[in-house]
């Protein structure tokens, strides 16, 4: 393995050998890359190294070389107070393999709903940038002007080569997990011999110290080279002094290093600090200490690093590197396995995976997760707040299930309010939103788990919180995010609370107001949809007029709009007509969705001998899931009477399907809607009805006895 250029040092310069970027001619000698790349990996890990993103490492044949090594020893904050359990866990990530920047990862503009690859593993794909930067066009003519484009990027220049083709990481997998794990089983059996090598390479040398990110320096000078801060010195003076409104002014050390900065940028310069390896000192350019870093040195946390390596932090980082494949949907390299499950206990199986997974800090527990960034891309990051992937649907199926002790029950739902109130979420949806986290507590509520008075306390204060800041505004009318969702989850608390008048009250002041905006907006014509269209709306516009108390003319005036909604309705060659491009075999979008309305409605429905024909022979085997997948078609099939079909087999497949895959492949996926969490909720006990009840919004009617 090859890692750095031959250098040579003259102390005031020196000089580095060229690097040529050369094609593999032999697909072992690709093979060979990926199990470096892996290598290497592990040794960046080990050292805590950042930013080996794709521009940093160049590719000759089957050598990997480091071009920019100024941050391969790099210090990790040990004294951290996190606020929360997702501020725990977003460190967790960051000091993680993932954080080297050598695994598959993409910048993405949601702005744009663009993305780019920067990962060092990648597709070899030439890219564009997901940002508009300016261009000059028409030089030297009296047309030249400068426009905004989205410019044309080369492969990353990592991405190896196979005669002059770049290749795709994607089927190497297995090669970089390979290398990866032989050099760090390698490092734990000379553990004390590295140890020691560490000091001996380091203990006099000064790493790169990252006071600030690169990219605000780089902003502040070219914004500051504006026409307007160029015709005095003293305005452009003035302009970087903004530098001093983020630092604590009294403190000596920062005002110190601030002073360097302000120094540099008017050179036109980066500030550059360097930390002292073996004594925690800061330096500035010139060698003048300019403070001291609040950690132990850094070769003691690397020392302290290579003390904590073992099987279970080797199994955690092989997670995120499966996960980082997953994420950028390389998936074509991983194999199945002949996962077999006769003799194992599903629920329990995928109970304890769940919270042997869980990451605990104080009074809460979380995960980390796949979170979805747009055109199909997924981030690691810490799981989210909401009930359709995140951590309210975990507490409200682990509650469900009687196998979790509440004590942990109730440190899921302190991870979820924190959760959703360190991402300041503005959403208020039933499954993406704060309405999904009322849902979830107040079925909690119902199970008398021992969280009453707490749960009581929150929702009040919810509800109350969002009546008097009259959060219900332009919304639209789905049921995952909009008002048909919050109409749902209303309802369900007042009919969980009504013995609670206060709760009761602000439920139905809501559910008033949430109504009044689905009677004035606009049908949708082109979506009959459950989850963004016409049938989850129907579904709650149902429940309304059968909870509450109302009167005759909005009887009508609702009854009229589920009408027009239902003639919407085309069924061409037994196949209703759904939105372009959506799953047509899935609650969310397709058939299963528009068929539970169907029976919602009317508990004698029958379907119509073609389209029942059609869903047996086409209706599973695609995905495991209850959004889009088997779990969820099943479950609303069982729900309806005259339906016969083989559970067994259908359930048998969804779980294999999954597992085959984790099996060799681990990965966090823990989602009630699409993650382990919909194979969970089959298994527990009532769960097809659950599964019916949580896509209606219903209250769930469970009694929880043999609580632990």
């Amino acid at each position: 393995m090859y890692i750095l250029q031959k250098t040579i040092d003259k102390k005031d310069h020196g000089y580095a050998s060229f690097i040529c970027e050369e094609s593999c001619e032999e697909d072992s000698e690709i093979k060979d890359y990926f199990k470096n790349i892996g290598y290497l990996l592990a040794l960046l890990y080990i050292l805590q190294s950042k930013d080996f993103h794709g521009e940093n490492i160049i590719t000759s044949r089957e050598k990997p070389y480091l071009i920019d090594n100024e941050t391969i020893l790099h210090q990790i904050d040990t004294k951290m107070e996190y606020q929360n359990c997702t501020e725990y866990i977003y460190s967790n990530i960051y000091k993680s393999v993932y954080g080297t920047g050598v695994l598959p990862f993409s910048m993405y503009s949601s702005k744009n709903n663009l993305s780019m690859e920067v990962g060092t593993l990648n597709s070899g794909k030439e890219r564009k940038s997901p940002f508009k930067t300016q261009e000059i066009i028409n030089k030297k003519s009296d047309k030249i002007k400068i426009i905004s484009k989205f410019k044309d990027i080369t492969s990353v220049p990592s991405s190896p080569m196979l005669k002059n083709i770049h290749i795709s990481c994607e089927e190497y997998l297995d090669d970089v997990i390979d290398g990866f794990t032989e050099f760090y089983k390698f490092i734990l059996n000379i553990r004390k011999e590295f140890e020691g090598k560490i000091k001996e390479l380091f203990n006099k040398e000064k790493a790169r110290y990252i006071y600030r990110n690169t990219n605000t320096y780089s902003q502040l000078l070219e914004t500051s080279r504006h026409p307007d801060l160029l015709k005095n010195e003293v305005d452009r003076y003035i302009y970087f002094l903004r530098l001093y409104t983020t630092i604590n002014l009294s403190d000596k050390e920062e005002l110190t290093l601030a002073k360097y900065e302000l120094s540099a940028l008017l050179n036109n310069d980066i500030p550059i600090f360097y930390l002292g390896c073996n004594n925690g000192l800061i330096y500035a350019e010139n060698d003048n200490v300019v403070g001291r870093d609040i950690n132990s040195s850094l070769i003691n946390t690397l020392l302290e690093k290579i003390e904590k390596l073992d099987q279970e932090d080797l199994n955690n980082q092989l997670k995120i590197i499966n996960m980082s494949f997953i994420g950028s949907g390389m998936t074509m390299g991983m194999k199945e396995t002949s996962f077999d499950f006769n003799s194992i206990n599903i629920e329990k199986l995928i109970t304890n995976r769940l919270m042997d997974n869980a990451i605990k800090y104080k009074n809460e527990l979380g995960w980390q997760a796949l979170v979805g960034m747009g055109q199909g891309l997924y981030n690691i990051m810490p799981i989210d707040f909401s009930l359709y992937q995140g951590s309210s649907g975990v507490a409200l199926i682990l509650a469900l299930s009687n196998k979790t002790q509440i004590s942990d029950i109730d440190k899921i739902i302190n991870y979820t309010l924190s959760n959703y109130k360190f991402l300041n979420s503005k959403k208020m949806g039933a499954f993406d939103g704060i309405f999904g986290i009322l849902y979830s507590l107040a079925n909690i509520y119902d199970m008398k788990l021992g969280l009453e008075d707490k749960i009581v306390e929150i929702i009040k204060r919810e509800l109350h919180d969002i009546n008097d800041q009259d959060r219900l505004k332009n919304l639209n009318n789905d049921i995952i995010s909009g008002y048909a969702g919050i109409l749902g989850v209303l309802i369900t608390i007042n009919d969980i609370f009504k013995d609670n008048k206060e709760i009761e009250s602000i439920s139905h002041i809501l559910a008033i107001k949430v109504i009044s905006n689905l009677k004035i907006k606009d049908i949708n014509n082109t979506d009959i949809g459950y989850a963004h269209g016409n049938a989850g709306i129907i579904v709650q516009l149902y429940r309304y007029i059968k909870h509450f108390n109302v009167n005759e003319d909005d009887k009508i005036e609702i009854n009229n709009i589920i009408r027009d909604m239902q003639e919407l309705e085309k069924v061409v060659n037994n196949k209703y007509e759904i939105r372009e491009n959506a799953k047509y075999y899935s609650w969310c979008n397709g058939i299963f969705g528009i068929l539970l309305k169907n029976a919602y409605l009317d508990p004698e429905y029958h379907i119509p001998i073609e389209i029942e024909k059609d869903i047996l022979v086409n209706g599973f085997g695609e995905d495991y899931s209850i959004c889009h997948g088997d779990i969820g078609n099943l479950a609303i099939l069982k729900n309806i009477s005259n339906i016969e079909v083989d559970d067994n087999k259908i359930i048998n497949n969804a779980v294999k399907k999954l597992f085959a895959i984790k099996d060799k492949y681990n990965y966090d996926d823990w989602g009630l809607m699409t993650g382990e969490l919909s194979i969970l909720t089959y298994y527990i006990s009532n769960g097809i009805e659950i599964i019916n009840r949580i896509l209606c919004l219903e209250k769930l009617s469970v009694n929880n006895e043999n609580k632990i």
